[in-house]
């Protein structure tokens, strides 16, 4: 039993809207109301997403998937997004939106890039055809930084 094409755009949708939501919040937040503390701003958001995940949960979503937190993998999961999320929102304290932005998207080329240099892995073409658009864009866009 799969989802529609309807609700599967509809979820990206939403996604995309929130997270550009969220990042123009937090720079209100960093920048127009002075709040210093990225780290805790973090916290309020993984809150908020706890929250919003019980309540999915409890809805009948989806089910809980039973993970072993003394898993290697799981840990170093947790250690990187825990790091992640809180030095983004420093880097989005310290910079204009436009910038983060643009080293965000970057992210992803460069993880193919040294996974290229150092594994010697290539991307198929019908991947590198979605990624070679995103490099262009960003590229482009970094010329109409957003400031405040």
């Amino acid at each position: 039993m799969g989802i529609s094409k309807a609700t599967e755009i509809s979820y990206l949708a939403f996604n995309f809207v929130s997270t550009i939501a969220v990042t123009f919040i937090n720079k209100i937040c960093f920048s127009r109301i002075q709040f210093g503390y990225p780290a805790a701003l973090c916290n309020i958001h993984f809150l908020a997403t706890l929250f919003g995940v019980e309540l999915l949960y409890r809805a009948n979503t989806f089910k809980k998937v039973n993970i072993k937190l003394t898993d290697p993998n799981v840990i170093i999961l947790i250690i990187v997004v825990g790091i992640a999320t809180p030095l983004n929102n420093t880097s989005l304290k310290m910079n204009s939106i436009g910038f983060y932005q643009i080293f965000k998207l970057l992210v992803t080329p460069m993880v193919v890039a040294l996974e290229y240099i150092l594994d010697g892995k290539t991307l198929s073409k019908k991947r590198a055809s979605c990624l070679v658009p995103v490099c262009i864009l960003v590229l482009i866009s970094s010329g109409a930084d957003l400031n405040f």
